[in-house]
């Protein structure tokens, strides 16, 4: 499997362009009209501002979408409750099952012009828009992860929010609107430990991003890992991280030289790792060409580590496919992961 593995990169980069639990996918068809979710019988369409709404094609009216107070839920809940009906308690939206000729999946449609708005980031820069979107807010499940902390189960409900009625996708580049909510499944109850509705925008390919969850000494961490380029050209991977801190989500880390892949100048992947909680070892491994990389695509190099790009820059003029390996070692300072400026860098030719 390693010699699968490096063969893979090799070709990509010099040819042609631990414990988690699998991902449970809550089925898009929970809930019934008894349950009082109504079936929508979805047609999309695009209004002159460019928005996608869709239609009941029974009615010929666009669904209700309620104005809500949101975000005002109890701590503790029925043990019996599914993912989908906790989130509904946190988001007391007009709830759908909405049906299509190509999908079918439960949607939770609101509105909230009380709420308190944050501007969006996209790949980690504040947008002009807000969130919660102003003229309508779809919230659905996308990933629910179950692990064991300290013998007791733990649900991590990952969900994204899009402003669109008929959701299509979650955008080739800006992603989409992500939260999510930590549930303890105790004997009796459930009782929610961290709920936020907005952490960050992401997405590749049209999908969501299933959250990456480490836990260690007590500490919760939770990553997004997210990839993005153009048709035909260069993907580059980003990182941002969280710690859960008396029940919020502080944002800690923003890393922006992980991965690279669909082009011939190089290929590389990183497997990130903390060994403590004031410690994160990130391991980058992959293959390199200089010349092609300076003469074609200078600005892959522009965030990566010092070390790296002062190897690339004296060794520009080689058209020749090099295998490196990096390891950076960051500590938190005052809250956040900070490079500490120690590297292990190995180099050879292939």
């Amino acid at each position: 499997m390693k010699n699968s593995y490096w063969a893979l990169l090799l070709l990509t980069a010099c040819s042609t362009p631990n414990e988690q639990t699998v991902p449970n996918k809550v089925p898009a068809t929970t809930g019934s009209p008894s349950c009082g979710i109504d079936d929508l019988r979805m047609y999309s369409s695009v209004n002159s501002r460019g928005t996608s709404h869709a239609y009941d094609l029974l009615s010929g009216t666009e669904p209700v979408v309620p104005e809500i107070s949101l975000f005002k839920h109890q701590s503790t809940f029925d043990k019996d409750l599914t993912p989908q009906q906790l989130l509904y308690k946190f988001i007391p939206g007009k709830q759908y099952k909405g049906v299509s000729a190509y999908d079918t999946m439960a949607l939770n449609l609101w509105i909230c012009k009380g709420c308190e708005k944050e501007p969006i980031r996209y790949d980690g820069e504040p947008s002009e828009k807000l969130f919660p979107y102003k003229d309508i807010n779809n919230t659905l499940i996308d990933t629910v992860i179950r692990k064991e902390l300290n013998g007791i189960q733990h649900l991590f409900i990952s969900f994204y929010t899009v402003n669109e009625i008929s959701p299509s996708g979650t955008g080739r580049f800006s992603g989409t609107a992500m939260g999510m909510a930590i549930v303890k499944q105790n004997r009796d109850n459930q009782q929610v430990i961290a709920f936020d509705p907005y952490l960050g925008c992401y997405g590749s390919f049209q999908n969501p991003i299933i959250p990456q969850i480490e836990y260690v000494e007590d500490q919760l961490f939770i990553s997004y890992v997210f990839a993005n380029g153009g048709p035909g050209e260069p993907y580059t991977a980003y990182k941002e991280t969280f710690q859960l801190s008396d029940g919020q989500f502080r944002q800690i880390g923003n890393n922006r030289f992980l991965e690279l892949f669909n082009t011939n100048v190089g290929a590389w992947y990183t497997h990130s790792k903390f060994k403590s909680p004031s410690e994160n070892e990130l391991i980058i491994t992959g293959f390199i060409n200089p010349k092609k990389l300076m003469e074609t695509n200078s600005w892959i190099i522009d965030p990566a580590y010092s070390v790296l790009k002062d190897w690339v820059n004296k060794h520009r003029s080689e058209d020749r496919c090099y295998r490196f390996s990096l390891t950076v070692t960051e500590k938190m300072v005052s809250g956040s992961l900070t490079d500490t400026g120690k590297y292990v860098f190995t180099v050879e030719p292939v």
